[in-house]
């Protein structure tokens, strides 16, 4: 019987959380220390993002808050994303402004891609758009 062969998927999921969790605190201060708040619109890192943020002591002064759109139907739906591709720059620069709009933020993340395990739209494991 011949062997199957599967793929390399990235551990997209765990990069995402040591980035998300390395910086969070560096924009946290950063927003206290300018006036502003921020929010989040996340789509491939689940809500890690915020849970990253969350965390850092303090930072209920300035974040407002989160919405995890993962389906494309719900990025449309929910955050007012324009039909068609959604693993694309400017899907997530919709996101973020609808995030802004949504909470009142002065500021906003928003992330989006293709995790796996299989190419999303055409758009190869591993892009992201933040």
């Amino acid at each position: 019987m011949p062997a199957t062969v599967t793929p390399e998927v990235p551990d997209l999921d765990g990069l995402l959380r040591r980035v998300a969790t390395s910086r969070a605190p560096a924009l946290i201060d950063s927003c206290r220390a300018t006036g502003r708040t921020v929010a989040t619109a996340e789509s491939l890192t689940g809500g890690a993002i915020a849970a990253a943020l969350s965390i850092v002591p303090g930072s209920g002064e300035v974040f407002k808050g989160s919405v995890v759109t993962y389906r494309p139907e719900t990025k449309h739906e929910v955050l007012g994303v324009r039909r068609g591709p959604v693993v694309t720059a400017g899907a997530a620069l919709e996101m973020a402004r609808a995030a802004i709009t949504m909470f009142g933020s002065d500021l906003a993340v928003a992330v989006t891609g293709v995790a796996g395990p299989e190419t999303e739209e055409g758009v190869p494991v591993g892009t992201v758009f933040l």
